[in-house]
């Protein structure tokens, strides 16, 4: 439920824009204000869910210094990506719009380069060769080309990979202990103002709120209600999908969720193909398949990494602490040596007993611990503490992911990277 929840609000969210953008439907001309109001409408209901559950809410605001040079660059990055993804609706094919997203990924590498969140290797560059191939082949062969909207869709793409980077050097080096950014909730909270800012700035500059509220969309009482209810809509759409995701994220693996994103992607294009007649070619067709290959071996690569650490860190364990353990256990700090004379010795008098328990009974109040016994537990301890390790890695990595997931839910439009 979780799944379609989340998935279909996204892909509802995509029509929605479309339908209310495209010149041949709604015609609602000035997307940089909409989006304002999805952010005005996502904090009102960030605020109100936690008001209503404290449990979510912040211990305490990040610092003026956090603020200042890190939430406000990413928020900033986050509305242009917004503003000028829905913006380009407005020229070009739900189906191309998708497509040309689709190649953020090369973005986000590059930008994770820049910034030193990602270590180059030749399998990563190879990731981005491929998806600019794919990328190469769709634009190549689009039917319905609009050099302006292509334009604002790439910049957006672009601005997407820089606010994937910001979103990870505010999770990695702002101090979070506090809580202030535990979840996409209070991420939200905090982000959503500072976008709508952003956002309400632009929409005055490029669109005009002279020409918005004399559109023929407010020109009477009935027609501002409905143009509202409209707009407020998709925040309201956009919110769901993040409370949706944030029980999802807590249920399911990142990996899942890739998969899942990619799929979405691939019935998105197949839809707006039928409902809105966007036309695709061979070469679309096949350009999608060469990028999508590339996200898909990206994420492949990921998954066996988060492995080898996990393995890695489980013979760390293992080799720095089975002696140390054996014999702390057996007597505060004896060697081995010592160990086994002792249990010799039990053993000669007929003083070793074995019972149910790994642990040797108490002789003279003292509790000592059978050798094989010892090792067994260390490597059951081992055995623990490896997998509270991929659990801390995945939970990493899975928080990084519901972060960026959240911000591409807040957009309103198509989101996938």
């Amino acid at each position: 439920l979780l799944v379609l929840t989340r998935y279909g609000c996204s892909t509802s969210l995509s029509f929605y824009n479309k339908w209310l953008f495209s010149p041949n439907h709604y015609s609602f001309r000035f997307p940089l204000f909409t989006t304002c109001l999805h952010m005005v409408t996502q904090f009102l209901l960030s605020s109100i869910t936690l008001s209503m559950i404290p449990s979510l809410r912040p211990q305490a605001a990040p610092s003026a210094k956090d603020f200042g040079t890190k939430i406000m660059p990413c928020a900033l990055a986050s509305g242009l990506d917004i503003g000028l993804s829905n913006n380009s609706l407005k020229s070009i094919t739900l189906a191309f719009y998708t497509m040309c997203k689709s190649s953020s990924l090369a973005f986000v590498l590059l930008f994770a380069f820049l910034f030193k969140l990602e270590r180059p290797t030749w399998a990563l560059a190879g990731v981005i060769g491929v998806i600019s191939i794919g990328l190469f082949m769709m634009v190549m062969s689009e039917v319905n080309f609009v050099l302006a909207g292509f334009i604002q869709v790439m910049l957006a793409s672009v601005l997407g990979g820089l606010r994937w980077s910001l979103t990870q050097l505010l999770l990695e080096r702002t101090n979070t202990k506090s809580g202030s950014l535990a979840n996409p909730i209070s991420t939200i909270f905090f982000l959503s103002p500072i976008m709508g800012i952003c956002l309400f700035i632009v929409a005055g500059v490029f669109e005009g709120y002279t020409n918005i509220f004399s559109s023929e969309f407010f020109q009477t009482v009935d027609s501002g209600l409905r143009t509202l209810g409209l707009l407020l809509l998709g925040g309201i759409f956009a919110f769901s999908m993040v409370l949706a995701e944030f029980n999802l994220i807590a249920r399911t693996s990142v990996v899942s969720l890739s998969v899942l994103g990619i799929i979405k992607e691939v019935i998105t294009i197949i839809i707006s193909s039928l409902v809105f007649d966007d036309k695709l070619t061979v070469v679309n067709i096949l350009g999608l398949f060469i990028t999508l290959s590339g996200i898909g071996f990206y994420h492949f690569m990921k998954l066996r990494e988060l492995k080898a650490k996990a393995r890695k860190t489980a013979k760390e364990i293992a080799s720095l602490n089975i002696a140390t353990s054996v014999n702390s256990l057996n007597g505060g700090g004896a060697d081995l040596a010592a160990v086994h004379s002792r249990r010799r010795k039990r053993q000669s008098k007929g003083m070793h007993h074995r019972g149910k328990s790994k642990l040797d009974r108490p002789i003279g109040g003292e509790v000592l611990l059978d050798d094989e016994a010892a090792i067994e537990m260390v490597g059951e301890s081992s055995s623990n503490l490896l997998a509270d390790e991929a659990i801390e890695i995945d939970s990493s990595d899975t928080h990084r992911m519901s972060t960026d997931l959240l911000l591409e839910d807040m957009d309103a439009s198509v989101t996938s990277k």
